[in-house]
């Protein structure tokens, strides 16, 4: 399982640039897999809401929607669930700066999830996914990455339990 701690957290949050007009988005399966995902969306939320941000938080399993609704609720934050197959994910027409994927994305929907991220992204974007600390996990997601527009595509070795993966979208490239 993969854990946070309080400087990791401070870590992964000071990432987001404070530049006005600043939109976030998080892909989350409600701590399935990652113990302390909690602590992010909740240090997310804090912090989009203490420098006026937009926050939108997708959940891709409908257990904890009521829960997360009543908790991370708010007039420039907003919690909605999130099937990874549906056509698109972006369906207020909003694009996000920073994208946080914190849920576990099976390896044969990879490619189909990277590329319906890819239209919500800003251009100069980043994508921040948590994943496992392995090396063929890292080179799908690099590779996936990479064959669908993304740039500067880097881990962040943080923890002993998981890696993040950092990438760029291009102004221009792609589709």
């Amino acid at each position: 399982m993969k854990k946070l701690n309080d400087k990791t957290l401070a870590d992964i949050v000071n990432i987001i640039l404070p530049y006005p007009a600043t939109r976030v988005m998080q892909i989350s399966d409600g701590q399935v897999q990652f113990d302390d995902e909690i602590k992010l969306t909740q240090r997310l939320f804090e912090h989009t809401q203490r420098c006026d941000y937009d926050f939108q938080l997708n959940l891709v399993r409908s257990d904890k929607l009521e829960e997360y609704k009543s908790r991370f609720s708010s007039p420039s934050s907003s919690v909605r669930l999130l099937h990874l197959k549906q056509p698109r994910y972006g369906m207020q027409g909003k694009f996000y700066d920073y994208l946080y994927v914190s849920a576990t994305i099976e390896e044969e929907m990879l490619g189909e999830f990277i590329q319906k991220v890819y239209t919500v992204i800003k251009s100069g974007g980043i994508i921040l996914a948590f994943t496992d600390k392995n090396p063929q996990t890292y080179e799908r997601w690099f590779h996936t990455l990479q064959d669908n527009y993304f740039v500067a595509i880097n881990p962040i070795d943080i923890s002993d339990d998981f890696h993040i993966i950092s990438a760029r979208k291009m102004h221009g490239w792609g589709g």
